[in-house]
């Protein structure tokens, strides 16, 4: 989770800001978070193994929601059914055959189906005796993209901020 701070010295100008133009800096943080799903979208994807593309392809921002209290809020993720333990990582367990098999021939080049399958028992049994590694991407991607969120937001504050007193003459 990403917190903006303002600081003492602003923070009568953005309750000012707050208070007479909720809309306007409610707009600017739909905004500011509109890119920032965005580029965490894209981190993660970065930081996504792949074979395909199709895990990669599945990682997608959701538009940024008002809720009823005047935040903003958004989300990315991955509807894919294997991404929480690609994430996180598994226990030992047996995976089914077929899609490491499949994964094989895309990513090793290994194409003759006996030894395709082989390979792909090898990997299952490995998985059943060690589990999986997770691979982070999008705790990795939150992490890079932090500093940015602060200053994209506090952006949308500081323009709300700006326009208000350009209408105070």
């Amino acid at each position: 989770m990403t917190n903006i701070r303002i600081h003492h010295d602003e923070l009568t100008r953005f309750s000012d800001a707050l208070e007479r133009m909720p809309d306007r800096l409610t707009a600017e943080m739909v905004t500011g978070v509109n890119e920032m799903l965005l580029l965490g979208q894209r981190e993660t994807q970065e930081r996504t193994p792949t074979a395909t593309g199709l895990t990669r392809n599945s990682i997608i921002a959701d538009a940024p929601v008002v809720t009823t209290g005047g935040g903003v809020e958004g989300r990315w993720g991955s509807a894919a059914p294997h991404i929480e333990p690609l994430e996180e990582g598994s226990r030992p367990h047996m995976p089914p055959i077929a899609p490491i098999q499949q994964w094989v021939v895309q990513k090793l080049g290994i194409s003759e189906p006996t030894h395709a399958r082989a390979v792909a028992w090898a990997v299952a049994t490995k998985i059943k005796r060690e589990g999986t590694r997770g691979q982070f991407m999008f705790r990795d991607a939150t992490t890079a993209i932090s500093a940015a969120v602060q200053r994209r937001l506090g952006l949308a504050v500081a323009r709300t901020i700006q326009f208000m007193e350009a209408q105070d003459g």
